[in-house]
């Protein structure tokens, strides 16, 4: 995910450069309303990013630490319990992600709220 945001920012940056060499054909105000949804679009996507370094940092610490733990065999139960909760929380932390994706990009950026309440518009006009 990291490479390809990198990818990203270096393609918005080339395309911003080739918009400014093109600029005569372009009028100022279009410019800078292409610039603000380049900046939202990279936005969501650093977001995006951490979110899921975030969430998948405990299931791999987790992932990593199940195959030792296995080993020990004179475990308490508490130990054991306290293993199996981890496991849990690690994985619900991991689905959770997919679901916060949306979230994200609501709360990130202005042009998705836009595009969202006008869809949402427009189902409402279609079902009534």
């Amino acid at each position: 995910m990291i490479t390809f945001v990198i990818l990203i920012r270096y393609n918005l940056a080339t395309k911003q450069q080739r918009r400014q060499r093109n600029m005569y054909k372009i009028k100022g105000s279009t410019v800078r309303l292409l610039n603000s949804s380049n900046y939202q679009a990279l936005m969501m996507l650093f977001v995006q990013v951490i979110f899921y370094i975030v969430l998948t940092i405990p299931w791999m610490i987790f992932s990593i630490y199940a195959p030792f733990g296995r080993r020990i065999h004179n475990k308490s139960n508490n130990c054991i319990a306290v293993e199996i909760v981890f496991r849990y929380i690690t994985e619900i932390l991991v689905y959770t992600y997919p679901t916060l994706s949306f979230y994200i990009n609501t709360f990130t950026s202005q042009i998705f709220r836009d595009e969202l309440v006008n869809i949402l518009c427009s189902l409402l006009i279609s079902f009534s």
